[in-house]
């Protein structure tokens, strides 16, 4: 629905809006389980980016705060998968 739905229709905020969403749940489950400071840290990041997205969602720069929120969430990933492997332990 974000890729396939026009910017200029409401409907791609609606979507917009729950990918943002999926990502900070998933990002704060798999922080409750798996407790690492990194994940912490880039958690809380993740929150700050959320909420200048949302503060700045008409300004020039929103793109590149998007940009960072997706990478941020990229390092995530690949964090958690790092971190279950050599800790032994596991998300689910």
């Amino acid at each position: 629905g974000v890729i396939c739905i026009d910017e200029w229709n409401p409907t791609h905020y609606v979507f917009a809006g729950m990918v943002l969403l999926a990502i900070i749940l998933f990002m704060t489950t798999c922080y409750h389980s798996a407790r690492s400071e990194i994940l912490g840290f880039l958690l809380i990041f993740q929150w700050i980016l959320l909420i200048l997205l949302l503060i700045n969602m008409e300004r020039e720069y929103f793109f590149k705060i998007e940009a960072i929120f997706i990478l941020n969430f990229g390092l995530y990933y690949l964090y958690l998968h790092y971190h279950d492997k050599y800790n032994g332990t596991s998300i689910s």
